[in-house]
């Protein structure tokens, strides 16, 4: 067999197919009663030259590759996802709001103090400021991660300094961290692409949401219309578009908004945005719709036999967590996309990351929002919201 690029695809020898072709080429210059044994002269020349051209052919093969969306991986696949206008989302950093509380002394938090969790040294936060406090006064400040992703902190567990200060003697946080994200994976970059570029035009709808995604920050989006002559079920208006947005800065969604949309078409939303064009100068007016994240909670009831894992609970909850966040890992090797923006939290599905985990059966599930009655049904997401959770709203009884 020899290499071939053509129009049916690419077909590359291997190393042996490679070593054999040399071997025989050799026998046709120096005659078929050489000798070719793996320790004769031309056979090591014959495994040379079959390496030389197999390592080539694996440059090739990454080469052609990189030209495709399916196959190409990190640089290449930011450089041809170009093309259809996707940019890879850069890593975020979680954020929470720090209580501390001063000794009667009073005390100061320099900028940069580190506070953790005490059970797990890498859930770890940093103040942006400097706080100054009184004798016995307690106050807030805002800190972040120290390193970027999906950094988790449940209520009242940033309880570690971890650079003692004079005059502090508590700290804590009364909220949940609000959860970053690493940087967008090569398998989501691609299932991003591939549904920004079906259509070409750019006012259309799969364009219009292509240029919300690339947006700094932005999380999950919907974009819908409503091209009927009369007011729909939802009530958005007749011939209008309907963008429904987590995270993003305000004049970023409605600079992609007015680009996106066809003329004669209106907007739709409780947010409204004073944009001016850059071309024209002209001002219009911009809505769409802010996000409200819906809190779940689940109780489960699991019978656990040898092969469930010491820390099975706490594995169970973070891909339920993964799951709904929409980075819980299928086995074909993609990611789900997580519950959308409207949509409702079906029960059966939430049966897929449990059972990712072994050594346990199912006894009892039940699902509802936080702090809500469990059951066994749906539970209903508005058309402006997103189902979210938690680990620590995920409780976990095994027997």
């Amino acid at each position: 067999m020899t290499s071939v690029i053509d129009s049916t695809g690419m077909t590359l020898d291997s190393f042996s197919e490679a070593k054999d072709n040399a071997l025989a080429k050799l026998r046709a210059k120096f005659g078929d009663n050489i000798k070719t044994d793996d320790q004769s002269l031309f056979g090591i020349i014959g495994t040379v030259l079959g390496e030389m051209v197999s390592d080539q052919n694996d440059l090739i093969r990454e080469s052609v590759n990189a030209r495709n969306p399916q196959g190409a991986q990190g640089l290449h696949l930011d450089n041809i996802s170009q093309f259809n206008g996707v940019v890879r989302r850069a890593p975020e950093y979680s954020t929470v709001a720090l209580s501390f509380t001063a000794l009667t002394t009073g005390g100061t938090v320099p900028i940069g103090s580190l506070v953790q969790d005490p059970n797990d040294a890498t859930i770890e936060f940093a103040t942006d400021a400097e706080l100054v406090l009184a004798a016995d006064e307690e106050a807030e400040v805002s800190a972040t991660a120290t390193s970027a992703g999906a950094i988790n902190a449940v209520a009242e567990s940033l309880t570690k300094i971890v650079n003692p200060m004079f005059g502090i003697s508590t700290v804590t946080n009364d909220a949940a961290a609000v959860a970053g994200r690493a940087v967008e994976t090569d398998t989501d970059m691609r299932a991003r692409r591939k549904m920004v570029s079906r259509q070409t035009g750019y006012q259309s709808l799969p364009k219009t949401y292509a240029a919300l995604t690339n947006i700094a920050s932005i999380g999950r989006v919907t974009v819908r219309e409503n091209k009927t002559s009369y007011t729909d079920s939802l009530g958005q208006p007749a011939h209008s578009i309907w963008a429904v947005c987590q995270g993003g800065a305000d004049s970023a969604i409605a600079a992609a908004l007015h680009l996106g949309k066809s003329g004669g078409i209106g907007y739709y939303g409780g947010t409204t945005v004073a944009y001016a064009d850059p071309i024209t100068g002209r001002a219009y007016s911009i809505k769409f719709d802010r996000v409200t994240e819906v809190a779940v909670g689940m109780k489960l009831r699991l019978s656990k036999n040898a092969a469930y894992p010491a820390d099975g609970d706490t594995q169970i909850q973070n891909a339920i967590v993964d799951y709904f966040a929409g980075d819980f890992v299928m086995p074909d090797g993609e990611t789900n996309n997580g519950f959308s923006i409207a949509e409702n939290v079906e029960y059966f599905r939430c049966l897929t990351p449990i059972l990712s985990i072994g050594g346990h059966s199912v006894v009892s599930f039940t699902i509802g929002y936080k702090d809500d009655t469990m059951s066994t049904e749906d539970v209903h997401i508005g058309q402006t919201e997103l189902a979210v959770i938690s680990a620590g709203d995920i409780h976990i009884e095994t027997f």
